[in-house]
């Protein structure tokens, strides 16, 4: 009987995916307290914006 060999990337790549669910999450926590005129706004937009479209593309 033969056996199939597990794909290890495709666990890897859940592994990935759920480590960014965490961090979109975890960046947004306080987005909406944010002067939209600072430079914490537009470096938690910066990477608020980068991990979803990281995301999406995985």
């Amino acid at each position: 009987m033969d056996r199939v060999s597990r794909n290890y990337n495709l666990d890897l790549l859940r592994i990935l995916a759920c480590f960014m669910v965490i961090l979109i999450h975890v960046s947004a926590i306080n987005f909406y307290d944010i002067n939209t005129n600072s430079i914490d706004f537009i470096t938690h937009n910066f990477f608020d914006s980068t991990l979803e479209r990281l995301f999406l593309y995985l």
